[in-house]
């Protein structure tokens, strides 16, 4: 019976540990994807802000012509 007891726990813990292996594998792909994602977010602000300097230079340019 002891034998029968100790596989049970054995089992268990084999699927516990199975179990924290699947999730530490789901969180390592979730913080690779937020990495993506924050990498992307930041590229996309740059080219944001650098649209956002060339328009305001053309602006300045064509009020400059205006004068």
């Amino acid at each position: 019976d002891q034998t029968t007891m100790s596989e049970d726990h054995l089992h268990r813990t084999i699927k516990s540990i199975k179990s924290r292996m699947t999730t530490i594998q789901q969180l390592k792909v979730i913080m690779l994807t937020k990495i993506n994602i924050t990498s992307e977010v930041n590229s996309m602000k740059e080219h944001l802000k650098e649209e956002a300097l060339a328009q305001e230079e053309e602006e300045e340019e064509e009020e400059a012509e205006h004068l």
